[in-house]
């Protein structure tokens, strides 16, 4: 018998996925101790469940809900249940380079460590470098809600759009989706400073006069990409402003975007619970059906 195992900002998700599947959902308490430290305790009778579904997105706070899945993990081992990992967002996966001598690979850290937990596989949702991926030995899969998104957008009826890559690194993602929807693309070019992570963007030629330019990405990290680049889009003659993202954190990020020249972002609840978002520039989709496959 399977059940899933859920806390955080997955929870959302995780009831979703739970009444879609009929499949029993099992929620963790914690607690802090005076030093700092995590318990974790699970009232469910375990003994019933040989297989789970471990459904948490290690995200804000990254660091504690790291912690957090290997102790979970380390309750179900022994009660000798076979875990699939679903982490929607891998922390520390965007750190997949060393720039400068003096840094960690922190990618190939956590991917040490996940790995270590013993799960039986592990899946993540739209990966910022897929690569990372290999460093596990265990199947690890990369889900990338193209469907979500390309369904949203048939219907809205936006008109007359234009798919935007955000960056070099990110064409290929927008280049798959823009191919999906039968959409021209075109492509920013952005520059980072690596010791302060202050973005800058410049245009390609051309104009975007009364155009919709439709950008899709895996993540924002604070928002500052969205807000620069709307401003950068707007200046090119871009009508409406539409970002589509697998990831948005509980950061301000959303706080930011909505006083900005962004008109919509449509995301996920993979790192973010709807209930966190107060903006009417977002839409959150329910990442549940794409997780179904998962346990059938």
């Amino acid at each position: 018998m399977k059940c899933i195992v859920s806390w955080g900002v997955s929870l959302e998700a995780a009831e979703s996925l739970s009444q879609l599947t009929g499949t029993d959902l099992i929620c963790p308490e914690f607690r802090r101790f005076p030093n700092g430290e995590t318990g974790v305790f699970i009232s469910s009778d375990l003994a019933q469940y040989t297989d789970a579904v471990l459904l948490c997105s290690l995200t804000i706070p990254v660091n504690d809900r790291l912690v957090e899945l290997l102790l979970v993990q380390d309750i179900l081992i022994r009660a000798r249940i076979t875990t699939h990992a679903v982490l929607p967002w891998l922390s520390y996966s965007p750190q997949d380079k060393i720039f400068r001598p003096g840094e960690p690979l922190s990618s190939a850290v956590v991917t040490r460590i996940v790995e270590a937990a013993g799960f039986s596989e592990i899946t993540v949702l739209d990966i910022h470098s897929p690569a990372v991926l290999s460093g596990f030995s265990i199947p690890a899969h990369n889900v990338i809600p193209y469907d979500l998104f390309s369904d949203w957008f048939k219907e809205s009826g936006l008109k007359n759009a234009v798919c935007v890559a955000l960056d070099k690194g990110g064409r290929q993602r927008a280049q798959a989706f823009a191919a999906k929807l039968d959409l021209p693309l075109i492509q920013l070019e952005k520059s980072r400073d690596r010791s302060t992570g202050e973005v800058s963007y410049s245009a390609p030629e051309g104009s975007l006069s009364g155009k919709t330019a439709v950008a899709f990405d895996d993540y924002t990290g604070s928002g500052s990409t969205l807000v620069q680049s709307a401003e950068l889009l707007k200046q090119m003659g871009a009508e409406h402003c539409v970002y589509m993202l697998t990831h948005v954190f509980d950061n301000g990020a959303a706080e930011r975007i909505h006083s900005s020249a962004v008109d919509r972002v449509i995301t996920t609840n993979a790192s973010i619970r709807s209930d966190l978002i107060a903006s009417e520039k977002f839409s959150i989709l329910d990442i549940a059906p794409l997780l179904a496959d998962i346990l059938s």
